[in-house]
């Protein structure tokens, strides 16, 4: 598959803050990789860099092989962004944000967007400053998914959204990547979410990548032990105490699976 988003030994200093140390990951054509890590990490600071609204302090983003920040100087709508930062002004109606999206991206599909928005009932004379925090989540990641970008950065896409609505956006970013082919990078606490349609996980700890693998290796291959482990070839992933999260090679049976959650709670100690 092809590279869309490449990322590699990405530092980001602010001051004497060092918000990423030597980050690297991929995203390739029709793949969704999740970008775990609790508050502080550094995964909003990563997707502001991919998408050049700031530098990074050393190392290298490539979109579609093209430098980040020229990408983003170039628009043509390759890349599409959701988040906190990136929503229009209050007044504006979503009538007017599908023909501000229309006119910036070449391949934008109205009839896609507004389907999406009557899927929750939301007329296009609305404004966007009228709705709740998890509609103008679900018109975001609408206007995303209709400019069909190749790249799209989704932060806390679901933020607002109750279980039954999250679960519907996640089923169809799914069938989006499937669909077109598109790169999805998205941010998030819900674990349980991400591990339903993520085909890759990062974890993020003060800037450091503590874990980069595909979901279907963890499964097989992550699991908690009793340490000293002995005879057996394995890679640590955390300690705490005699117990360990080690990686085995593939087809070695022993102690216990773990979860996505159970993971994450043992490389970042914490959940939140």
């Amino acid at each position: 598959m092809e590279t869309v988003l490449s990322v590699r030994r990405v530092g980001r200093r602010f001051g004497d803050v060092e918000a990423l140390k030597d980050v690297s990951l991929e995203v390739r054509a029709g793949e969704i990789v999740g970008l775990l890590g609790p508050n502080g990490a550094g995964k909003t600071t990563l997707l502001r860099v991919v998408l050049g609204l700031i530098t990074a302090s050393c190392g290298e983003v490539r979109v579609l092989g093209k430098l980040a920040r020229e990408v983003a100087c170039a628009g043509g709508g390759e890349v599409a962004s959701v988040g906190e930062g990136y929503e229009p002004l209050w007044t504006t109606t979503l009538r007017l944000l599908e023909g501000l999206q229309s006119e910036a991206s070449p391949h934008f599909e109205r009839t896609a967007f507004r389907a999406w928005c009557e899927s929750k009932g939301l007329a296009r004379s609305k404004r966007f400053g009228e709705l709740s925090k998890g509609q103008k989540r679900w018109v975001m990641c609408g206007l995303a998914m209709a400019a069909r970008p190749r790249l799209m950065l989704l932060d806390e896409p679901a933020d607002g959204l109750d279980p039954a609505a999250r679960r519907t956006l996640y089923e169809a970013l799914r069938h989006h990547a499937n669909e077109h082919g598109t790169a999805i990078l998205i941010t998030t606490h819900l674990l349980g979410d991400i591990e339903r349609v993520a085909d890759h996980v990062v974890i993020l700890d003060r800037g450091l990548v503590k874990l980069s693998a595909a979901l279907e290796d963890l499964r097989e291959e992550v699991r908690e032990v009793e340490m000293p482990l002995v005879g057996v070839e394995h890679e640590v992933l955390a300690r705490d105490g005699r117990r360990a999260w080690v990686r085995l090679p593939k087809g070695v049976e022993m102690g216990r699976t773990v979860g996505l959650e159970d993971l994450y709670l043992a490389l970042t100690g914490s959940v939140e």
